[in-house]
């Protein structure tokens, strides 16, 4: 049974009890039973504060994970300040791993060539050979999706996304949309310099192209996020020994290329989408972004089609 009709069900029981008790409630009236109609009445107005609860639940947005350096106090701030204006106060701050750590020195050693003696930060920039920040990065999402593959049961989705970025002011209301459809993993922020087609007209959400890149955002169900932790929990020479493989972020998420197609349940169909446009983008002008080529330009046309909260 899917979230929506979970949630339908619910609702529907909801209202057949209320119906049942404001039934009950007129004939009681009849015979002038005044401790029954106050009974009643309280019990009707204790169905409607559940009934409010269960709409609210549905419309409620699963936990944010956000992943972010203890040492990023203003980029914490800011993170605060833009999701409680949107009235979103489920989130919790993931402790980014430092290119200094002892965790990503060991990743290093066992990621690289055996041939390649050290790594050294320009090493990133060659092929097959991973950065000590690549590889940084890489494990912060790696933490980030052990924390909602240990949600409990009653929390089936969560989103992880790193510090730098701010939301659509619909970003809400999209999410009520998206979570219905079941899908394991959606992006909801990130890279990408062509013009997207949808795959249906009208249809906001569609299966993910192959140009994807990045990182910023994205919606996992707390399952997918166990998969991909029990996959990927290893040093990549282990997973996919071979040089060419490059360590970031997006090698979790881009379950359609064909460099990752092991990371992908051979059971699930469609288990990977990305929305167009994006509800998250990363914030102008922060300070320790990367300039990626282009893709400030498109973030700024997707500026002017849609609101987003403040950034100050």
């Amino acid at each position: 049974m899917t979230m929506h009709m979970t949630y339908t069900v619910k609702l529907a029981v909801g209202m057949i009890v209320l119906g049942s008790l404001i039934w009950a409630a007129s004939e009681f009236s009849v015979v002038f039973n005044v401790s029954a109609i106050l009974e009643a009445t309280f019990i009707a107005i204790g169905a409607l504060i559940v009934i409010a609860g269960t709409i609210a639940w549905a419309m409620s947005i699963p936990k944010i994970f956000i992943i972010n350096l203890e040492s990023q106090h203003e980029r914490r701030r800011k993170m605060k300040q833009i999701l409680e204006s949107m009235d979103i106060d489920r989130f919790s701050f993931v402790p980014a791993l430092s290119k200094e750590s002892e965790l990503v020195e060991w990743y290093a050693y066992n990621c690289v060539p055996k041939e390649t003696p050290g790594i050294a930060e320009e090493a990133g920039r060659l092929r097959g050979r991973p950065g000590k920040l690549e590889i940084a990065v890489f494990l912060s999402h790696l933490k980030a999706l052990k924390c909602v593959a240990n949600l409990p049961e009653s929390e089936p989705y969560g989103i992880i996304c790193e510090d730098d970025v701010t939301f659509r002011s619909d970003f809400r209301k999209m999410l009520s949309e998206i979570l219905p459809l079941g899908y394991d993993l959606v992006h909801l922020g990130y890279l990408f310099y062509e013009e997207v087609k949808a795959k249906d007209p009208g249809t906001f959400l569609f299966p993910t192209p192959l140009a994807l890149s990045g990182a910023q955002c994205y919606l996992v169900n707390r399952w997918y996020a166990g998969y991909l932790v029990d996959k990927m929990d290893h040093p990549v020479r282990l997973i996919q020994p071979r040089e060419g493989i490059e360590v970031t972020s997006e090698l979790l998420l881009q379950i359609d290329q064909s460099t990752t197609k092991v990371f992908s349940p051979p059971d699930v169909q469609n288990s990977g989408g990305i929305v167009y446009p994006p509800l998250v983008i990363e914030r102008k002008e922060e300070e320790g972004n990367q300039r990626h080529g282009g893709h400030h330009w498109y973030h700024d046309k997707f500026r002017r089609m849609h609101s987003f909260a403040k950034e100050q």
